[in-house]
């Protein structure tokens, strides 16, 4: 979970410069790893939105299908209600919920099981953002597609 400090550090860490800080030197950059990077960086006070709730459930079932495990349902309809909050005018929210960001969303994230980010899972998360851009009021799910870019390359040249 991110508090105090690394929220203030958040607004000025890019998605690649908090990758560095997460991923570990002697291995593969993981897809939580982007979550974590994600929420650090500057792009973590940015309001969710069903894009970047889709690129969430993307990555999220990428991790489940690979362990066989279950999907992190928590996370996933943590985003997709984030996404719902903020499509809302703020006077029709109720409780007067503030803005969701994915900071909030993806901060505190845990995946049961994380895997190694690849070339076809950053197009999978990409498609999932791509198909839901637009819709509803959404962005692109860029930060989360970002991350999985960076992640990928990171990866690559460890292996080469």
């Amino acid at each position: 979970m991110i508090h105090g400090e690394d929220l203030v550090r958040a607004k000025v860490v890019t998605i690649g410069e908090a990758l560095q800080e997460v991923a570990h030197a002697n291995k593969a950059v993981t897809i939580g790893d982007v979550f974590q990077a994600v929420a650090r960086s500057k792009a973590g006070d940015k309001p969710v939105d069903f894009a970047d709730a889709a690129a969430i459930q993307a990555a999220a079932e990428i991790c489940a299908t690979e362990s066989g495990g279950g999907e992190p349902r928590g996370l996933v309809a943590k985003a997709l209600q984030a996404a719902e909050t903020n499509v809302k005018p703020a006077d029709e929210r109720s409780g007067g919920v503030a803005t969701v960001r994915l900071n909030d969303v993806l901060g505190d994230a845990k995946l049961p099981d994380d895997k190694a980010v690849t070339r076809e899972d950053v197009e999978k998360v990409a498609t999932a953002a791509r198909n839901n851009a637009g819709k509803r009021g959404a962005g692109t799910g860029k930060a989360v597609v970002e991350g999985m870019t960076i992640a990928a390359d990171m990866n690559e040249r460890r292996m080469v």
